[in-house]
């Protein structure tokens, strides 16, 4: 997994670099003639709505917290109402314990690979997977001091992305849900026949809001 999330990255450093160079021109039918065309560059910020799905779920044990996403991306026109959108976001998330009390902070550095489909000329729906690399993992107890905890948690995940995205003009502001289909709870055996994923499941779950400008 590691190998696929570096070489998802390598790619995406060639797209980035060469999408000015390399531009595409859909029919003006369908985009408006004041409204550019052709390969796009961006930078985009915002909030996480951060959660986790537990299984078993242990009642009220766990909560969300609020935290921050913010990258760059790439949209490629393949036809005049599809694009290709890759984009590279540094994004911290987590989830909150025992009533707020303890945060685990889970930053990651995410790789959305998501098909555009256009449905009006500024409304898009986002759908694809994303590929996630754990760079750091924190716990803290009632934000009076934290500490690493990178060995509790799976180092690489994949996720599912579905949203809307609204353009302005340069501007994009969108919304999306990613939900994890692994498992990022790291396994350890506490016996022969029983081990920590037989007890406990987690599964990321975090709505996006962003707000992003085209180059």
């Amino acid at each position: 997994m590691k190998k696929l999330l570096f070489t998802s990255a390598f790619v995406f450093s060639i797209i980035f670099a060469q999408a000015q160079a390399n531009r595409y021109h859909p029919s003006k039918q369908y985009y408006s003639s004041t409204d550019p065309t052709g390969v796009r560059v961006g930078i985009k910020a915002g909030v996480n709505l951060a959660n986790v799905i537990v299984s078993p779920r242990p009642g009220n044990l766990v909560s969300g917290r609020t935290d921050f996403h913010a990258g760059l991306f790439v949209e490629v026109p393949l036809t005049e109402k599809v694009s290709f959108q890759p984009e590279l976001l540094y994004s911290r998330q987590g989830f909150r314990v025992i009533n707020g009390f303890g945060t685990v902070s889970l930053n990651t550095i995410s790789m959305p690979l998501l098909a555009k489909l256009y449905v009006t000329p500024n409304v898009a729906l986002v759908v694809g997977p994303q590929i996630s690399y754990l760079a750091n993992a924190r716990i803290g107890l009632n934000n009076w001091f934290a500490f690493n905890y990178d060995n509790a948690f799976q180092k690489v995940g994949v996720d599912g992305v579905a949203g809307l995205e609204f353009t302005a003009g340069d501007f994009v502001v969108g919304g999306r849900y990613n939900y994890g289909f692994n498992n990022i709870n790291k396994d350890f055996r506490f016996t022969d026949q029983l081990s920590l994923n037989n007890l406990l499941q987690i599964r990321n779950s975090t709505v996006q809001l962003s707000v992003g400008y085209k180059f």
